[in-house]
Protein backbone atom coordinates (compact mmCIF):
# COMPACT_ATOMS: atom_id res chain seq x y z
CA UNK A 1 0.00 0.00 0.00
CA UNK A 2 1.51 3.25 -1.17
CA UNK A 3 1.43 6.44 2.07
CA UNK A 4 1.63 9.38 1.96
CA UNK A 5 3.50 10.99 4.91
CA UNK A 6 3.17 14.49 6.16
CA UNK A 7 3.80 16.72 8.99
CA UNK A 8 5.85 19.60 10.30
CA UNK A 9 9.77 20.08 10.18
CA UNK A 10 9.77 20.36 13.56
CA UNK A 11 8.16 17.28 13.89
CA UNK A 12 10.34 15.03 16.57
CA UNK A 13 8.13 12.09 17.36
CA UNK A 14 10.40 9.44 16.28
CA UNK A 15 9.19 6.59 18.20
CA UNK A 16 5.44 7.51 17.58
CA UNK A 17 6.31 8.01 14.20
CA UNK A 18 7.84 4.36 13.73
CA UNK A 19 4.95 2.81 15.88
CA UNK A 20 2.34 4.29 13.29
CA UNK A 21 4.34 3.12 10.09
CA UNK A 22 4.88 -0.51 12.17
CA UNK A 23 0.73 -0.59 12.56
CA UNK A 24 -0.05 0.98 8.83
CA UNK A 25 2.92 -1.25 6.83
CA UNK A 26 3.15 0.66 3.96
CA UNK A 27 4.95 -0.68 0.79
CA UNK A 28 5.43 2.54 -0.44
CA UNK A 29 6.66 5.95 1.55
CA UNK A 30 6.02 9.06 -0.36
CA UNK A 31 6.65 12.00 1.10
CA UNK A 32 8.04 15.61 0.73
CA UNK A 33 11.83 14.76 1.03
CA UNK A 34 12.27 17.40 4.50
CA UNK A 35 15.75 17.09 5.79
CA UNK A 36 13.81 17.09 9.66
CA UNK A 37 10.19 16.01 10.83
CA UNK A 38 8.23 13.74 9.82
CA UNK A 39 9.62 13.37 6.11
CA UNK A 40 13.27 12.66 7.52
CA UNK A 41 11.74 10.32 9.96
CA UNK A 42 9.26 8.23 7.72
CA UNK A 43 12.16 8.03 5.63
CA UNK A 44 14.49 6.70 8.37
CA UNK A 45 11.81 4.03 8.79
CA UNK A 46 11.62 2.77 5.56
CA UNK A 47 15.04 2.76 4.99
CA UNK A 48 15.46 0.49 8.30
CA UNK A 49 12.28 -1.73 7.12
CA UNK A 50 13.42 -2.31 3.40
CA UNK A 51 10.36 -0.10 2.24
CA UNK A 52 10.69 1.49 -1.27
CA UNK A 53 10.55 5.56 -0.92
CA UNK A 54 9.42 8.02 -3.37
CA UNK A 55 10.82 11.68 -1.87
CA UNK A 56 9.75 14.89 -3.53
CA UNK A 57 10.85 17.90 -2.64
CA UNK A 58 9.84 21.25 -3.37
CA UNK A 59 11.31 23.00 -6.11
CA UNK A 60 11.92 26.28 -3.96
CA UNK A 61 13.72 27.66 -7.69
CA UNK A 62 10.26 26.95 -9.88
CA UNK A 63 9.08 30.91 -10.57
CA UNK A 64 5.90 29.21 -12.53
CA UNK A 65 2.60 30.44 -11.24
CA UNK A 66 1.80 29.64 -8.27
CA UNK A 67 4.55 32.50 -7.34
CA UNK A 68 5.25 34.36 -4.05
CA UNK A 69 9.06 35.74 -4.37
CA UNK A 70 10.58 36.03 -1.28
CA UNK A 71 14.26 36.24 -0.32
CA UNK A 72 16.32 34.23 2.14
CA UNK A 73 18.68 35.07 4.38
CA UNK A 74 21.65 35.98 1.76
CA UNK A 75 19.20 37.56 -0.48
CA UNK A 76 18.34 34.82 -2.94
CA UNK A 77 15.01 34.74 -4.58
CA UNK A 78 12.74 31.61 -3.83
CA UNK A 79 9.53 30.29 -4.43
CA UNK A 80 7.29 30.49 -0.56
CA UNK A 81 4.44 28.39 -2.60
CA UNK A 82 7.00 25.38 -3.78
CA UNK A 83 5.94 23.35 -0.67
CA UNK A 84 2.21 24.03 -1.89
CA UNK A 85 2.56 22.99 -5.33
CA UNK A 86 4.85 19.94 -3.96
CA UNK A 87 1.89 19.29 -2.16
CA UNK A 88 -0.43 18.89 -5.06
CA UNK A 89 2.39 17.02 -7.26
CA UNK A 90 2.65 14.45 -4.05
CA UNK A 91 -0.99 13.00 -4.88
CA UNK A 92 0.04 11.75 -8.11
CA UNK A 93 2.19 9.55 -6.93
CA UNK A 94 -0.89 7.48 -6.66
CA UNK A 95 -1.38 6.60 -2.93
CA UNK A 96 -4.73 5.89 -1.48
CA UNK A 97 -4.10 6.82 1.71
CA UNK A 98 -2.18 9.56 3.74
CA UNK A 99 -0.42 9.60 7.06
CA UNK A 100 -0.40 13.33 9.19
CA UNK A 101 1.39 14.27 12.14
CA UNK A 102 1.45 17.50 13.73
CA UNK A 103 2.66 20.49 11.17
CA UNK A 104 2.19 24.31 9.88
CA UNK A 105 -0.21 25.60 6.52
CA UNK A 106 1.82 23.20 4.25
CA UNK A 107 0.65 19.64 6.46
CA UNK A 108 -2.55 21.37 6.46
CA UNK A 109 -2.51 22.31 3.02
CA UNK A 110 -1.53 18.40 2.44
CA UNK A 111 -4.09 17.42 4.45
CA UNK A 112 -6.84 19.30 2.65
CA UNK A 113 -5.92 18.29 -0.94
CA UNK A 114 -5.92 14.96 0.31
CA UNK A 115 -9.24 15.03 1.67
CA UNK A 116 -10.69 16.62 -1.48
CA UNK A 117 -8.62 13.96 -3.76
CA UNK A 118 -10.28 10.94 -1.69
CA UNK A 119 -7.59 9.47 0.27
CA UNK A 120 -7.96 7.47 3.38
CA UNK A 121 -6.46 9.80 6.14
CA UNK A 122 -4.47 8.70 9.38
CA UNK A 123 -3.81 10.93 11.93
CA UNK A 124 -1.09 10.62 14.39
CA UNK A 125 -1.04 12.74 17.98
CA UNK A 126 1.20 11.76 20.71
CA UNK A 127 0.50 7.88 20.91
CA UNK A 128 -2.84 7.65 19.05
CA UNK A 129 -3.38 6.96 15.48
CA UNK A 130 -6.39 8.20 14.35
CA UNK A 131 -8.09 6.53 11.39
CA UNK A 132 -10.53 7.42 8.85
CA UNK A 133 -13.29 5.83 10.24
CA UNK A 134 -12.60 7.70 13.85
CA UNK A 135 -11.09 4.50 15.24
CA UNK A 136 -8.62 5.44 17.93
CA UNK A 137 -5.45 3.02 17.54
CA UNK A 138 -3.09 3.38 20.87
CA UNK A 139 0.31 2.56 19.73
CA UNK A 140 3.22 1.30 22.27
Amino acid sequence: MKLIVTGGRAFNGVAQLHAALDYLRPTLIIHGDCLTGADRIADQWAKREGVARDPLPADWNDMSPPCRVKYDRSGREYNALAGFKRNSQLLTRGAARILGTDGGPGTADMLQKAYIAGLQIWRLRAWTLYGPCGDEIELT
